[in-house]
């Protein structure tokens, strides 16, 4: 088991290591940075690091992986979000997101997923992705940071 309660039940049933460092060499503060597979089905899938934000509501895809994942505007629900003050413009996707394992067992789930609408003169380089609460309001999870692991699992198969 890689933690638990107590009782004996598991808390989570997979493990990854996490980064903790800048994402640029403007922003002075480390952040918990995952390696995520982003998938939209039937088989477009990219590997992307993104902070661990647990303020924002969605995983925030920066622009260039709108075009790898092959994401259409027109299937997206418009949709606009306040990042850091601003209001952005975007689209709504529902896709699927991996947290590999290095301990236990990978989890799939769905997120609401935000690409925001950029100008061809705007520079997003500056703005990593996100992971947001969408989708993980539904699993477990826990920061370990001695050892720097995102611990993770699914309350409803947990167990079986």
């Amino acid at each position: 088991m890689l933690i638990g309660f107590s009782r004996g039940e598991p808390f989570a049933t997979g493990a990854l290591q996490y980064q903790y460092r800048s994402v640029s060499a403007k922003d002075r503060l480390n952040r918990i940075i995952l390696t995520v597979k982003i998938q939209n089905p039937p088989d477009n899938d990219v590997w992307v690091d993104a902070i661990l934000d647990t303020g924002t509501p969605y995983v925030i895809c920066e622009p260039g992986l709108a075009e790898a994942l092959r994401l259409n505007p027109k299937d997206g629900a418009k949709a606009a979000i306040n990042i850091r003050g601003h209001e952005v413009p975007g689209n709504l996707y529902r896709l699927v997101i991996t947290l590999p394992a290095e301990e236990g067992d990978p989890l799939k789930y769905e997120a609401g997923v935000f690409v925001p609408n950029i100008k061809p003169d705007e520079d997003w380089t500056e703005m990593p992705s996100f992971i947001g609460m969408s989708g993980l309001e539904i699993i477990r999870f826990a920061v370990d940071p001695t050892e720097e692991m995102f611990y993770f699992g699914d309350p409803n198969k947990i167990g079986q």
